[in-house]
């Protein structure tokens, strides 16, 4: 083929000398040896597997910015990319991708619509993938007077379509299949080059709630026989903490590792009532930024890259939803806040009993919002020495108290948490989140309730009564239970 002849950028012409291979967005993808078929549970889920869109509820920002170091002349090799999701309702997420492969002397672009939705129920996915694509070359002293661009223009574009499944068997196993540039539309200036049509199978395993395997299968087909490939990866990512995940993974050609920190997250809630109804209401809304960085080396392939490969991307949530008050009261334990109150005291004139200056007592106080406890601080000053070992062990006691209701508002997080991903149909995560707020309050009723809920709703249903026996021993009247344990 001519294009062979531009010997300034031979390296990237030899390698797509028969067919398009557009990269895929998603830093953590990337280092998870670039699966994804059955675990992007974020925004790269539109290029790798658009049916996982349905587990995206929130509006979501992913960048991916790579600068490749093939040590070639003239080469300056980048890939930049922004994919926005936003969601539609519960059961439908829809995606705008964006990205751009180039160097001094070619371009490729891509831009698509993509969309996911739950069908009959919150196991099985399907998505849908519409893309545009255009490759062209630039000008200079090598193809201003090549026959190649002199008989024919200088670039060239096509449209293709993606389509994607997804099946979640239980709450730790869930398999995905896809098809990728379905028309294998030609892209090619002068040639029947073809995008390369690929049919992924793709898997991801919990081993425990933090801990997950994946692995994809994609068979790649050029419109020359003799380059269809089978493209096999591995990876693995493991939670230390909420803010800190570490990853790794393998493929043909690359050995690859990274990690993704979340920077910042937080909530605000705020209370309003329903003009129409005059019902209370309270909206709650949610910002996330983590920033990711992968990293990746040659191993079997006869790339050299001395430094290896570094990329990094960015990923902004942004999450709204409103509830009743009642409801949210209802499911949540209540809050702790603090005021203070300082109460003196007069000394017991008894000439044999020293005065203490300054006791600090700490009483939990309900006051008539449900939702919240207060907790008063009074400060007593000149007491006797019986009174203050009398109030001592007073605050010691309520001190212990006190832990337990900070304990509950930690766990109040959890649930938070655990409800969201819940109604995501992130059932993993919900998991997860139910059982930090158990290890925070053990004697919490209301975990256990949504712990079972989880896994009645995962077809574990000898797990889900474990635990709402668990919380009838804890709370025998409590109504829900009361549903569940008909006599």
């Amino acid at each position: 083929m001519k294009k062979i002849l531009i010997t300034t950028f031979a390296f990237f012409l030899i390698a797509n000398l028969f067919s398009f291979n557009f990269e895929k967005a998603g830093i953590r993808n990337f280092s998870m040896g670039n699966t994804g078929i059955a675990q992007s549970f974020d925004a790269s889920a539109a290029v790798y597997n658009p049916a996982l869109l349905a587990h995206i509820k929130e509006f979501s920002l992913l960048t991916d910015n790579r600068i490749y170091l093939y040590e070639l002349e003239n080469d300056q090799l980048s890939y930049n990319s922004v994919i926005v999701s936003v969601p539609l309702g519960t059961k439908f997420s829809s995606a705008f991708s964006s990205d751009v492969f180039q160097s001094d002397l070619y371009q490729e672009l891509h831009l698509g619509l993509h969309a996911g939705t739950f069908i009959r129920g919150d196991r099985f996915k399907a998505g849908i993938g519409l893309n545009y694509f255009n490759a062209g070359f630039g000008s200079n002293i090598y193809t201003a007077n090549d026959p190649l661009f002199v008989d024919n223009d200088d670039s060239s574009t096509a449209i293709d379509f993606d389509l994607g499944f997804a099946y979640l068997v239980n709450n730790r196993l869930q398999f995905g299949l896809v098809g990728r540039n379905l028309l294998q539309s030609k892209l090619a200036i002068d040639s029947d080059d073809t995008l390369a049509r690929e049919i992924g199978f793709g898997a991801t395993f919990s081993i425990i709630p933090q801990w997950l395997i994946a692995t994809d299968l994609v068979y790649t087909s050029y419109n020359e026989e003799d380059f269809d490939e089978l493209i096999y990866s591995f990876g693995t990512e493991y939670r230390l903490s909420n803010n800190l995940a570490l990853r790794g993974g393998l493929n043909n050609t690359d050995l690859s590792f990274g990690f993704g920190f979340l920077v910042l997250e937080k909530e605000y809630l705020q209370k309003y009532r329903d003009p129409l109804n005059n019902r209370k209401m309270v909206n709650s809304k949610s910002i996330a930024l983590s920033v990711d960085y992968g990293f990746s080396y040659p191993v079997l392939s006869d790339m050299e890259i001395p430094y290896g490969n570094h990329f990094v991307g960015l990923e902004l949530k942004f999450g709204s939803s409103t509830t009743d008050e009642d409801k949210l009261a209802s499911q949540i334990p209540p809050r702790i806040q603090t005021e203070f109150i300082k109460e003196p005291m007069k000394a017991i004139e008894t000439p044999q009993l020293a005065t203490v200056d300054t006791l600090y007592i700490e009483i939990e106080k309900i006051i008539k919002d449900t939702v919240y406890v207060v907790d008063t601080l009074r400060v007593f000053t000149g007491i006797s020495t019986d009174e203050y070992l009398r109030k001592s062990k007073e605050l010691d006691a309520v001190k212990l108290e006190l832990k337990d209701y900070q304990d509950l508002n930690k766990a109040l997080i959890h649930i938070t948490n655990a409800t969201k991903y819940y109604y995501q149909s992130d059932l993993v995560k919900a998991v997860a989140e139910c059982r930090a707020a158990i290890r925070l309050a053990p004697n919490m009723a209301l975990a256990y309730i949504k712990l079972g809920s989880i896994y009645y709703r995962m077809d574990e249903k000898d797990k889900a009564f474990s635990n709402w026996r668990k919380a009838k021993a804890i709370d025998p009247n409590n109504p829900e239970l009361k549903a569940v344990f008909r006599e």
